[in-house]
């Protein structure tokens, strides 16, 4: 199969008269493209196996991410499966550190910091 071209990606469209709302294009290797109907919204899709279960991983939204970018990502996500890593737990592992990183630099603020209006 053939890997998809920036120009492939920017003109995709589902069919006119078509009863599908939904069209996936492939580019190989578990990176796909989302086409869905209304409006021709394009979303970018690691497809993936792992302990006999099919899984998605959402990259993100096409013009936003670009091809190449998508591959990029793709790339990275396939590594961490290769080191024994689900994607999707990793993802939520560094969505729930940033998460913490907030909250503690949040509750550093101090009493004084309260009542003093410069440092608000």
């Amino acid at each position: 199969m053939a890997k998809l071209t920036e120009l492939a990606v920017r003109n995709a469209r589902i069919p006119i008269g078509s009863t599908k709302t939904e069209m996936l294009l492939s580019d190989g290797d578990g990176l796909n493209l989302l086409i869905r109907n209304p409006n021709t919204r394009k979303t970018w899709l690691f497809r993936y196996t792992r302990l006999g279960g099919a899984h998605k991983l959402h990259i993100g939204a096409y013009p936003s991410v670009s091809l190449a970018v998508a591959r990029e990502a793709a790339n990275d996500l396939r590594r961490l499966l290769r080191q024994g890593l689900d994607p999707i737990d990793e993802r939520e592992r560094e969505a729930k550190a940033l998460r913490e990183a907030t909250a503690a630099r949040e509750a550093k603020i101090t009493v004084s910091d309260l009542f003093n209006p410069e440092t608000r």
